[in-house]
């Protein structure tokens, strides 16, 4: 192990000593479950691991106590002050949120050549219906290349206990484990598309339907983040929500997210979602037969605000503006986006996304409890997907 690598091991032993404490304490309290105690092989290991809850980096990283665990970490919506921080006792791997950087591979691969153990979240982003967000097809690439144990982690549970488009914790049982460790010797075997197969394989935690209850009243609270398009009436961003119940404002369709994360007892006798991935589903199929009508408004909302994510996190330059999409532009109040000037899009936090412009990045926001950022993203990639041919 070279020096720096061995420098960056003894600070991180000082801040892990405080902070596994801390992130035990929260998962108790908030999650109602212990952190197992895991260890990684001898070596240098690339720990990817699927994405649910909030604090599933720092679960991972405390569940592994046996060496260091450097994660890497979406510099977006972390102010400078705390970067600052981790970078002085936990040294992760900065990059920005969604955006593909040749230096972060290097940084990474560098680290792992100096028997490091890395901590990666490949989907990018948590889940909105507990399959696999997409992959980029770069990330095989850097498995089959990094010269290391590949360990497979999973998180199961957390769609009950912490989905992502809800306000609050859940009553539910909590896990994290190993699934599978492909030595280093094994990796070298392998095909890119067997990389692919197990990559997809040992991260993909179909929670639905859940063999851990939710007893929440709850459980459907906030649903219309992940939900924009009624399977009835076809209409776009009438999906509201109340205790157990989805509704559609504009059809008066409503059904019961049960409490194994099931859809039961619609009101409408041709209901065709069982589950919250099937009406996910049908969303995507919708953006993908999407064929845009010259101008028109795809998407608009109300009550917006847009910041300027600079160097020491945001800067707010409008509030409670309109939001509208079209085939060609973002419109967000009195600034105008143009869509072929956008590099990337990324869904942030609940209700949020980014989007990277003319070299700035950002952030779009709501004052609408339950905002549905995701269908901007969506239809952004399949507009961008269109343009390309």
């Amino acid at each position: 192990m070279k020096d720096s690598a061995k420098k960056r091991a003894r600070s991180y032993a000082f801040g892990y000593f405080f902070m596994k404490h801390v992130i035990r304490h929260v998962a108790k309290r908030d999650y109602g479950f212990e952190i197992p105690t895991l260890r990684l092989p001898d070596g240098a290991n690339l720990v990817l691991c699927n994405h649910v809850t909030t604090h599933d980096p720092y679960m991972a990283m405390v569940a592994f106590d046996n060496k260091p665990l450097y994660p890497v970490i979406a510099k977006d919506f972390i102010k400078l002050k705390y970067r600052k921080l981790l970078d002085r006792y936990f040294h992760p791997i900065w990059k920005d949120k969604s955006l593909q950087d040749p230096g972060i591979v290097l940084s990474l691969l560098r680290r792992l050549k100096e028997g490091e153990s890395i901590l990666l979240f490949p989907e990018g982003n948590r889940t909105f219906s507990t399959h696999l967000c997409a992959l980029s097809p770069s990330l095989y690439k850097l498995i089959s290349k990094c010269k290391a144990n590949v360990v497979f982690t999973n998180v199961v549970g957390g769609l009950t206990v912490d989905p992502r488009f809800a306000l609050s914790y859940r009553k539910g049982k909590m896990d994290i484990a190993v699934r599978k460790i492909i030595s280093k010797e094994e990796l070298e075997k392998m095909s890119l598309q067997e990389v692919e197969e197990a990559v997809k394989t040992n991260l993909t935690v179909n929670e639905i339907p859940s063999t851990s209850p939710s007893f929440s009243d709850y459980r459907a609270e906030k649903l219309e983040r992940v939900l924009y398009r009624c399977p009835m009436c076809k209409s776009i961003s009438t999906i509201f929500s109340k205790g157990n119940i989805v509704y559609c404002s504009a059809c008066k369709m409503e059904a019961t997210y049960g409490e194994n994360l099931t859809f039961i007892n619609p009101s409408h006798p041709s209901f065709p979602h069982v589950d919250l991935y099937s009406w996910y589903e049908e969303q995507e199929d919708y953006v993908r037969a999407f064929s845009p009508n010259g101008d028109d408004i795809i998407y608009q909302d109300g009550d917006a605000n847009l910041e300027d994510i600079g160097l020491d996190h945001q800067t707010a330059l409008l509030s409670k503006v309109r939001l509208t999409m079209n085939q060609s532009e973002l419109l967000i109040g009195d600034r105008v986006f143009p869509l072929s000037d956008i590099t990337e899009m990324a869904v942030s936090g609940r209700q949020t996304f980014l989007f990277y412009s003319a070299k700035k990045t950002y952030r779009v926001s709501s004052d609408i409890i339950g905002f549905n950022a995701l269908k901007y993203m969506q239809m952004f990639y399949h507009l961008r997907a269109l343009k390309e041919g």
